[in-house]
């Protein structure tokens, strides 16, 4: 299982540390996944690539990265369930339909949980919950809301 929240911890360290974790994975895997999360082409135009360093929260980073970023990093963990609370809200429409593209093909075999404020996020999704619809006190599968 992997997290994805809406704002993202980062360590100052390089980006490749960042995205590993201790995990070992070739360099071909982590542009595979920075691809994946829409980063790839960021990274590319950094001087140092995967080995840039980044500042205390990636201080050096736009919102969007960050959240591209801390994405990479759950997908390489290849978690059979990966919630994303909210994690492409710094990100760009255009941007964020090629992420979604690409985490339809790629996790097919991945149950998603998406917490988002914007429905187009959530085109992909087999089924939806949208809570501002329910009553303030209601029950869903037994759980009181």
């Amino acid at each position: 299982m992997a997290i994805v929240p809406q704002k993202p911890f980062l360590f100052a360290d390089t980006i490749k540390n960042n995205l590993l974790m201790g995990r070992q994975k070739c360099d071909e895997e982590i542009w595979h996944y920075l691809k994946i999360a829409g980063l790839e082409k960021d990274v590319l135009a950094m001087p140092d690539g995967i080995d840039t360093s980044l500042g205390e929260w990636g201080i050096n980073l736009s919102g969007g990265q960050k959240q591209r970023l801390t994405l990479a990093r759950a997908l390489i963990s290849a978690p059979k369930l990966l919630f994303l609370d909210d994690c492409l809200s710094a990100v760009d429409t255009v941007t964020e339909e090629q992420i979604l593209r690409y985490l339809n093909e790629e996790l097919k075999d991945t149950t998603l949980i998406w917490v988002a404020h914007r429905s187009s996020t959530l085109k992909y999704c087999n089924e939806i919950l949208d809570l501002s619809q329910l009553p303030k006190t209601q029950t869903v599968n037994g759980a009181l809301i």
